[in-house]
């Protein structure tokens, strides 16, 4: 539950946000704030004219002071606010931009922590509400401030004792805002966070919509959606409640203080203890305090909003990130050692997740500049980290793993990524086009290259049938091709890159005989030039690596050819008899 009072830290991550704008924000606040102070004297100047028809007959002086300080007041006020509006935009854009480039920089077992959707709404809703704190409610604050105190000091100088009537109800309007306020930010927190909830459960029902339609589940989705909806409304009815606290408060506090002014200051007219031109002057004061304070509570209320989106960003700074680099320009080259080194190396590495349990426990072995090695193993046998660990999406908590005899602990990311072609399972392509995937983190799109790489991977016929050829978009996921052409075009992205080190993580589950035959000719026809890690649970795809490495339970049980793991392992003779599936 958030803390009923704004944190320091949040407040200085949105004055951060206002930094790079500040020039524009000020001149638009210091803009408000004259017109602000334009209107201030419209009632002195409404006294003057009320003053000048009793005294020598209409002058029209007043009157075109007066009209020229009310289009003053509104050329002043519109030229701050689209200052303000336009400064919230360039805010909210430069932190929307920041946190897009931390989500996709955070490591890989943080995400895996967070719900995606969640992690959405932070960068849509959270990041908007910074636009009506920071446009709005941090120079209401500031301006309307300065203007209730403006006009406090002018309604005292008119009339003293009509000034003390109304402190009393300033005083129930400051003490209402006090009670309301942190109670609203405490509800405008669970807000944020039930409506981060409802993208968390959104987002992965629309990613699996047709298992979701499958199952006939709609009504199970819709009903988890609806609750977190819900959840979101109850606390937004309760962050109104307390809205509608404090205005009221703030309107019934004024109109008691008119009715009281209007009493007491109608008895000092009777009286001749104040003009009837000073307690309309006054009148018109308390009516013009209406505007700023009723702006400053408003004002308070978005900026307890404010705090709570903010609080929601500030989570994403605390969680571990990545250093990529600059991705996209060529890494240096290493330097080359001897002739039969190994390309890769794992020195007794071990690793386990937070929860303590090992997933490799001491694992050497060396990867040739050229060749297949294929990792095999029964499910949670920890193969597929093995290839997380060589892409340094996870660190290991002891051991070595060099490349070119350099331990990538001490590479930058993108040196070493630049290295190394990576197929994950489920070979994901992106919402583009052909080319746009084939050469997806590429400086550029090279058609040439894009042609011979779908060449080496067997997909020249898949150009000639696409109706726009590398131009042709594959939708969300690559719906507009095949399964087998969706392993390859993944590959094929992988060898767009050049890499020395390509890793597939069961490239062929899933596939069926003929696209698995396929798949598998493209990588060993690859291996013959680049050396290959290949994770597989099917027998048919690593029977004919140059080396099989046999994992179970975090440990290598033993390497060598299939002919010599049939020999030498009954655990392998196990897995091939059997082909058991791995994860």
């Amino acid at each position: 539950m958030p803390p009923d009072a704004p944190s320091g830290s949040s407040l200085r991550f949105l004055l951060r946000s206002l930094a790079p704008a500040k020039a524009v924000f000020g001149a638009g606040a210091a803009l408000s704030l004259a017109g602000g102070v334009a209107g201030l004297f419209q009632p002195l100047m409404a006294k003057d004219v009320i003053s000048s028809l009793g005294e020598h007959g209409p002058s029209p002086a007043p009157f075109v002071l007066l009209a020229l300080l009310v289009v003053a007041a509104a050329a002043l006020t519109a030229c701050g606010e689209f200052l303000l509006e336009r400064t919230a935009e360039t805010i909210v854009l430069g932190t929307r931009k920041r946190l897009i480039h931390r989500i996709l920089c955070l490591k890989v077992d943080a995400v895996a922590r967070l719900q995606p959707g969640d992690l959405l709404t932070r960068v849509t809703s959270d990041a908007a509400v910074l636009r009506q704190t920071v446009s709005h409610a941090v120079t209401q604050i500031f301006s309307s401030g300065l203007l209730i105190l403006g006009c406090i000091t002018l309604m005292a100088f008119t009339a003293p004792l009509l000034m003390a009537v109304t402190a009393g109800a300033l005083l129930l309007v400051a003490l209402s805002a006090g009670v309301a306020l942190p109670r609203m930010r405490e509800s405008a927190a669970q807000v944020q966070q039930s409506v981060g909830a409802l993208g968390a459960v959104l987002e992965p029902a629309l990613s699996a919509l047709r298992t979701v339609k499958a199952f006939g589940a709609e009504g199970r989705e819709a009903a988890a959606a609806e609750r977190a909806a819900e959840r979101a409304w109850r606390h937004g009815v309760k962050a109104a409640g307390w809205r509608a606290v404090a205005g009221t408060a703030m309107t019934v506090s004024v109109q008691t203080a008119f009715l009281a002014v209007l009493g007491v200051g109608g008895a000092q007219v009777a009286s001749g203890d104040l003009s009837s031109a000073g307690l309309v002057a006054f009148l018109l004061y308390l009516f013009y305090v209406m505007q700023p304070l009723d702006a400053l509570v408003q004002a308070l209320g978005t900026v307890q909003v404010g705090l709570a989106a903010v609080q929601r960003l500030e989570e994403l700074d605390g969680l571990p990130a990545e250093d990529p680099g600059p991705a996209r320009t060529p890494a240096p080259p290493l330097p080359v050692p001897r002739p039969a080194a190994p390309l890769l190396t794992l020195d007794d590495v071990s690793f386990r997740y937070d929860t303590g349990h090992p997933v490799l426990t001491r694992i050497s072995l060396q990867v040739p500049h050229r060749g297949l090695t294929a990792l095999v193993g029964p499910s949670g046998s920890g193969k597929s980290t093995v290839l997380a660990l060589l892409e340094r999406f996870h660190e290991p908590v002891s051991g070595h793993i060099r490349i070119h005899g350099r331990d990538v602990a001490g590479l930058p990311l993108h040196e070493l990524r630049r290295r190394i072609g990576y197929v994950e399972q489920d070979s994901p392509l992106l919402c583009g086009t052909l080319l746009e995937n084939v050469c997806y983190g590429l400086p550029g799109t090279d058609r040439g290259k894009a042609r011979e790489v779908l060449g080496r991977v067997g997909l020249t016929g898949l150009l000639d049938r696409l109706p726009e050829g590398l131009d042709t978009p594959l939708g969300s996921g690559g719906t507009a091709v095949s399964g087998g052409e969706r392993q390859r075009v993944a590959i094929a992205r992988a060898l767009a890159r050049d890499p020395e080190l390509l890793l597939l993580d069961e490239v062929t589950s899933g596939l069926d005989a003929a696209s698995e035959k396929v798949v598998m000719e493209t990588v060993r026809a690859v291996s013959r030039s680049t050396a290959v890690v290949l994770v597989s649970h099917r027998m048919s795809s690593v029977k004919d690596a140059d080396a099989i490495v046999v994992l179970n339970d975090g440990r290598l049980l033993a390497t060598g050819t299939h002919d010599e793991l049939l020999g030498a392992s009954s655990f392998y003779r196990e897995l091939a008899g059997a082909s058991v599936p791995a994860g």
